[in-house]
């Protein structure tokens, strides 16, 4: 792909805030005519810069006021067992993220939850019984003051 001229980065600094944004919106926020804004778009899109579009949803309206960072531990790192933790992590609605890290742990996840008590069920009835694991320590999150979506984006 091409190096992101000015105008890309528009598009996507806008795409990123406002994904449902109209073609002739974003081209007059961006300063192209439609016709060449919605060819860029097709181009980021097909590029694979623009993966999906997609809702983001508030969770405190959807009754979710609990989130946690959790650390995972596996006891064995054989690839069947991280294939089959991976597996159990993707099926679960409460882990909303799963990320491979380095340190103590080998993976942290985020979970959301109607609150500590439903929380704790989780921890008790799913998250230990996940394949692999050995060790779960729980960060609870007491405010997010910066949540966003939007990627950096290269100069």
């Amino acid at each position: 792909m091409r190096e992101l001229d000015e105008y890309d980065r528009a598009i996507l600094r806008t795409l990123q805030r406002r994904g449902r944004i109209s073609h002739v919106d974003l081209a007059e926020e961006i300063g192209l005519s439609k016709t060449p804004t919605q060819r860029r778009v097709r181009m980021l899109e097909g590029a694979g810069l623009i993966s999906h579009y997609v809702a983001v949803l508030d969770p405190a309206a959807l009754g979710l006021h609990f989130c946690a960072w959790v650390m995972i531990r596996l006891g064995k790192h054989r690839a069947e067992t991280v294939a089959d933790f991976l597996a159990a992590v993707d099926r679960n609605a409460m882990i909303t993220e799963c990320c491979l890290v380095t340190g103590s742990a080998d993976y942290m996840i985020k979970v959301h939850a109607r609150d500590i008590a439903d929380y704790r069920d989780f921890m008790m009835s799913d998250l230990v019984k996940l394949p692999g694991v050995t060790e779960v320590t729980t960060h609870v999150v007491l405010e997010e003051p910066k949540k966003t979506t939007s990627l950096p984006l290269p100069r």
